[in-house]
């Protein structure tokens, strides 16, 4: 390395093989470091260069032809194509009409299925493994493993999107990964979904788009028909979503601990670093040796951790298929451009960690620094000091930022896990500023406990730097976690909290089974006396300029312009919602300010592949239920089936028979709080895979580093615990002390880590307060007790086993017990 002589190189070598035993814990510490790195890279870079399996369902169509939003990208089912559309591939040669349906698998337990016609079949290669293909409109083939579980010869009940019937299996055929068929004659697929939902065409992509022209339906071909398949086999978008979070947090928190650790080491060698300023070594020449134990320690330590970086990546690819967060055919390979980031990322960290400190010790004057080895009263320098506030300020900026812009977006983790994680960064660094005042506070109730519990409290407060290097990682551990998991419970409350007041209903109804309600569900819906029912089209609405521009394609929701105000009641910013006229649009004020829209602004709005309609903006609200970005009218051309509808009865009138017969024909009904509920906890089961992989990574390093801080800080104390040793002290007492100085430690971290969650919490309270009235603080208390009790057993078993290894090696022999 350049500045690093050959005699520093060898008394760089020298001091390590000597003093091998002290650059355990930070080799420890880099090596999994690196390994975390490396593995976390290389399962990010594989979220962008695993080659797709492929088409899937379409894969033996040469083109197919699907209906398309204003943008051009393809709509699922049940969106349908024109029938003008749909006559004019067909003659562009030999084709199949496709037709996706939801149907309630007759095989295994009735789970949910996709229903076909049979000639869709060949498009994805299914192949009879035993009986014959469906001749009567009563028979059906399925889907299945081996003929065994297939029932040939059996009548079954099948849920359709047309009530409930029977059918006979007639075949089995092989299953593919993504998706459950079921199939129907062609005749009856048509009967029971007339909508056409995709054309196959045996014929070149440019032949078809000849005779398939408009804004209505695109061509696909090659590697883009898997765009046509179902979302199962979807590509990796959530997968590289988690992993950048994860590779994100990961490599912030190697960095910081890394820094830490081996700054930590430096300083614990104060005293031999002064003694060699006394016999004459420079302060350069002592700043190059430390650089150098430092390479030769980094060197190994990431080598190692890369090599083992490769196996671990493996193992994560294996548990986010295992978990559904990555599909099969996600593949991890070897990619060296991830192991040298990694260990540069390692290596790099750990040289300014002991760069930094061993700048301070050799700067120092030898008395000096022999002097302040004993109480060691500063803890903070000022790149420190810089850094952190830095952090903060940042962390500050960009809760302010969404405040102002978005303030919807702090209930979505998604957008807002900045704030958490920089103000657990930031009060990390600053931890030691903070060490000594709160361990005050908590030391005080020591001084009434006689002298081993003086002595514990002085020790703590005099170890300024030694009980600063414990906080930190206890700071990244729990001030992360349970500052990231109380933004989600906050988050999560203000969004029932906003859904309930928006919802002025008794029930909400939802399907049985499927994404939208079926035929006899509608019926049933709009011809029920005695109660209301106001019912919700998920879907894409593309917006553009009366002039043609186009401005966005927003996920909206349709609903009876009537409703708006009276059923469905968001909180009105601009404009009004009473007595809405046809063709008005309510739009949130995020939609509004990204596209700069104001009240009585003309637009033209096409919902799915429909034909453009006009319409204008007539209110602005906080916030669109579920989530959307505009309300629109259930009736525009091209609007998807329903999925969800408000009930509200008659007062006066019993509704109990009504009720009965919706659940009959296959409606779930549930009260308004139940379905707010259901809906909290589906985003919580959601999002906690997600928090294994990001958190659960964080957390075991964090863990990691308090243990090697622990061990190291320990090991560096035999002198002070063999004086308390020579003084009378047992061996029992000595480990007692230095267990609760961790405890301690530990306890002066999560003071500073509720400081931390506070902090994110209150800015995302004052953000949340400018979309609902009085936001919840959802301190997570019980995640923090049980992520405190793992730092504090960790920490005393780790000073445990540190104290007792420490006093066998003494030489001294103690006070017998």
């Amino acid at each position: 390395m350049r500045g690093i002589d050959r005699l520093t190189w060898e008394l760089g070598l020298a001091s390590v093989r000597q003093r091998w035993s002290s650059f355990v814990g930070a080799f420890v510490a880099l090596a999994v470091g690196t390994l975390i790195t490396a593995a976390s890279i290389h399962v990010l870079v594989a979220t962008t260069s695993t080659p797709s399996p492929g088409p899937q369902r379409f894969a033996a169509a040469e083109s197919v032809v699907v209906p398309v939003d204003g943008f051009g990208t393809p709509l699922p089912a049940p969106a349908g194509l024109p029938r003008e559309t749909v006559n004019r591939a067909q003659r562009a040669g030999p084709s199949v009409v496709d037709r996706s349906f939801a149907v309630r698998s007759p095989t295994g337990s009735g789970t949910e299925a996709v229903g076909h016609g049979w000639s869709s079949s060949s498009l994805a290669s299914y192949k009879l493994l035993s009986g014959h293909r469906p001749v009567d409109d009563h028979q059906i083939v399925v889907a299945a493993d081996d003929t065994g579980s297939a029932h040939l010869g059996e009548r079954v009940r099948v849920a359709t999107p047309l009530g409930t019937a029977w059918y006979t299996v007639v075949g089995a055929a092989g299953s593919k990964s993504f998706e459950d068929a079921v199939f129907f004659t062609d005749a009856e697929a048509a009967r029971l979904s007339p909508a056409v939902n995709a054309v196959a065409v045996q014929a070149p992509a440019s032949a078809v788009r000849a005779r398939v022209s408009g804004e209505t339906a695109g061509v696909l071909d090659g590697d883009l028909r898997r765009v046509a398949d179902p979302a199962a086999v979807g590509g990796l978008g959530r997968a590289r979503s988690v992993v950048q979070m994860t590779t994100g947090l990961s490599v912030l928190v190697v960095v910081f601990v890394l820094i830490a650790t081996f700054a930590f080491v430096v300083e614990q060698r104060s005293r031999e670093l002064a003694l060699l300023s006394l016999v004459g070594a420079s302060p350069a020449r002592i700043r190059r040796m430390v650089r150098a134990e430092t390479v030769v320690v980094g060197a190994a330590a990431a080598l190692l951790g890369c090599l083992l970086g490769i196996p671990a990546s493996l193992l994560l690819r294996s548990w986010m298929v295992a978990n559904h967060l990555a599909p099969e055919w996600f593949h991890v390979g070897f990619h060296p451009v991830a192991l040298v980031i990694a260990f540069l990322v390692g290596i790099g960290a750990a040289v300014l960690g002991s760069a930094a400190a061993s700048w301070r010790a050799s700067r120092a004057q030898p008395l000096d620094a022999l002097r302040e080895t004993m109480a060691s009263p500063r803890v903070m320098s000022p790149v420190r000091w810089i850094l952190g506030g830095l952090i903060l300020v940042v962390a500050i900026t960009v809760a302010l930022v969404f405040a102002v812009i978005s303030p919807s977006s702090a209930a979505n983790p998604g957008t807002y896990f900045e704030v958490p994680v920089l103000c657990a960064a930031g009060l990390a660094i600053l931890s030691p500023v903070l060490v000594r005042p709160v361990a005050r506070v908590v030391t005080w109730p020591l001084m009434r406990f006689g002298a081993l519990a003086l002595v514990l409290r002085q020790s703590t407060l005099n170890g300024g730097r030694r009980v600063a290097a414990i906080v930190t990682p206890v700071v990244l551990a729990v001030g992360m976690f349970g500052g990231m998991i109380g933004m989600q419970n906050s988050g999560r409350d203000a969004a029932a909290r906003e859904r309930t007041a928006s919802i002025q209903a008794d029930f909400v109804a939802t399907p049985d089974f499927g994404g939208t309600f079926d035929l006899p569900a509608v019926s049933a819906l709009r011809h029920a006396g005695g109660i209301r029912s106001v019912e919700v089209i998920d879907e894409v609405v593309t917006l553009a300029t009366k002039d043609g521009t186009v401005l966005d394609a927003v996920d909206a929701r349709g609903v009876d312009l009537g409703a708006l105000g009276d059923v469905v009641t968001p909180r009105v910013r601009q404009g009004s919602l009473d007595a809405l006229p046809a063709g008005a649009i309510v739009v949130s004020r995020d939609l509004a300010a990204s596209a700069d829209l104001r009240i009585g602004q003309p637009l033209v709005a096409r919902a799915g592949n429909g034909r453009p309609v006009p319409v204008h903006v007539a209110a602005v609200v906080d916030s669109v239920l579920g989530g959307g970005a505009a309300y629109v009218p259930s009736e525009l051309p091209g609007s998807m089936p329903s999925g969800t509808a408000f009930l509200r009865t008659v007062p006066g009138r019993s509704a109990t028979p009504q009720l009965r017969e919706l659940r009959e024909a296959g409606v779930r009904i549930e009260p308004v709080s139940t379905y707010v509920a259901q809906a909290s906890q589906a985003e919580k089961e959601d999002s906690h895979l997600a928090n294994v992989v990001i958190l659960g990574i964080v957390m075991a390093y964090a863990l990691l580093a308090l243990v090697n801080t622990l061990v190291t800080s320990v090991s560096a104390r035999r002198r002070e615990m063999g004086a308390l040793s020579l003084t009378g002290a047992t061996h029992r007492q000595i480990v007692g002390i230095v267990v609760s100085e961790a405890v301690l430690a530990v306890a002066v971290g999560t003071l500073v880590s509720i400081l931390s969650a506070g902090a994110v919490l209150g800015l995302q309270h004052v953000t949340l307060s400018r979309v609902i009235d009085h936001p919840p603080l959802a301190l997570p208390w019980a995640d923090f007790l049980q992520i405190v009790t793992l730092c504090t057993a960790t920490a005393a078993l780790a000073a445990i086993v540190a104290g007792r290894r420490t006093l066998a090696r003494f030489e001294a022999v103690p006070t017998s017990e």
